[in-house]
């Protein structure tokens, strides 16, 4: 059908609407095309700037973490976290993350630690590893309300989890309800018996209430399951509150036979030398770890102690010095420890000593 003038005239001819007629109306159409391509051209200039800065992004934070892995089998954790750190500032990646609650762990930055595995918890509440992570890491911060809370979610996951309730027991202990504590220890124990930091704390407690027969079978396993120092030096304590003396001093004997710088076992040594009044024992035992490690400042201190009741006290006064010197915050525990005439001998000490306490 042919196209009407009256259609297609108003198009030729200039008008409000179209100045210029119709060649106007297509000079303005090229003109507003070219706008277009530019438009689209700074647009796929952008979207281009965009998707090179995601791929740099991408490319930086696959280097960083990957380093940090190789870092972590290198053992270099410091070097590691920062690594990890750098990467997640790139992009959040809970892999990654986990990644860095482990390197702060190792390194013993438990408040580092803590918002770490807060994080990982909320993205993984059904992951019981998380929560006991949490739990053992609380501990270490000695928030033990937050570590009763993280503990009983750990039980809601696993009710046959005897980390769980381990670590439920250690939070209960510390805010004082030794009897559930010892019942948690309990359960704990029959669903991992093999669990020592388990037996370990059922002993102290039960200890601390004067049970030391009981807390004695529980060391006898401990040392059985593991032969760890600090759980030879439990045992041998409790031996020696059980009245089994000369057995605690045998295990401690082979335990400096083991590592002569174990300073705990040698002043538990000491300690039980003076409660049977042998004291040249106990100085002997003292001037030997003195030899072998002058800064021990504990021993100074003890050595002081003994020869303060044998009435030497120019001797008395010299040990108490030198460990000052070397630890002066031991003068708290001087302060709370000795009788009258002990404290006489701390106030002229307190007159020489070149702190000025």
């Amino acid at each position: 059908m042919p196209i009407e003038a009256e259609k297609i005239l108003p198009l030729l001819a200039p008008s409000f609407s179209n100045p210029g007629g119709l060649y106007s109306y297509v000079a303005r159409t090229e003109k507003r095309q070219q706008n277009m391509g530019l438009l689209d051209l700074f647009k796929s200039k952008e979207k281009n700037e965009t998707q090179a800065t995601e791929k740099n992004t991408t490319v930086s934070f696959d280097v960083l973490r990957d380093d940090g892995v190789r870092a972590m089998k290198m053992g270099e954790v410091a070097f590691a976290a920062k690594c990890f750190e750098a990467a997640l500032e790139c992009k959040e990646d809970t892999v990654t993350l986990s990644y860095l609650a482990e390197a702060q762990i190792r390194m013993q930055a438990y408040d580092q630690a803590r918002p770490s595995l807060e994080k990982l918890v909320d993205c993984a509440p059904d992951n019981l590893t998380l929560w006991l992570l949490l739990s053992k890491t609380l501990g270490k911060l000695k928030d033990y309300t937050a570590m009763k809370t993280t503990s009983e979610k750990a039980m809601q996951l696993d009710a046959t989890s005897g980390e769980a309730k381990y670590y439920a027991a250690d939070a209960a202990f510390h805010l004082g309800d030794p009897f559930n504590a010892i019942a948690l220890l309990t359960q704990a124990i029959q669903l991992n018996d093999q669990l020592a930091e388990a037996y370990a704390l059922r002993a102290k407690i039960l200890s601390a209430m004067g049970q030391y027969q009981e807390a004695l079978k529980d060391t006898t396993q401990l040392v059985q399951l593991q032969e760890d120092e600090d759980y030879i030096l439990l045992h041998a304590t409790t031996l020696a509150a059980a009245g089994q003396t000369e057995d605690a001093l045998q295990l401690l004997q082979k335990l400096l036979e083991y590592n002569p710088f174990q300073q705990e076992a040698i002043l538990k040594i000491a300690d039980l030398y003076i409660r049977d009044s042998h004291y040249d024992k106990a100085l002997e035992v003292l001037d030997q770890a003195i030899e072998l490690q002058p800064e021990f400042a504990k021993a100074y201190k003890a050595r002081g102690g003994i020869k303060l009741h044998l009435n030497d006290k120019a001797g008395a006064a010299s040990d108490l010095k030198k460990s000052l010197e070397i630890s002066p915050e031991l003068i708290q525990q001087i302060e709370g420890e000795y009788s009258t005439l002990e404290n006489q001998l701390n106030d002229r000490f307190k007159a020489m000593n070149p702190y000025q306490f």
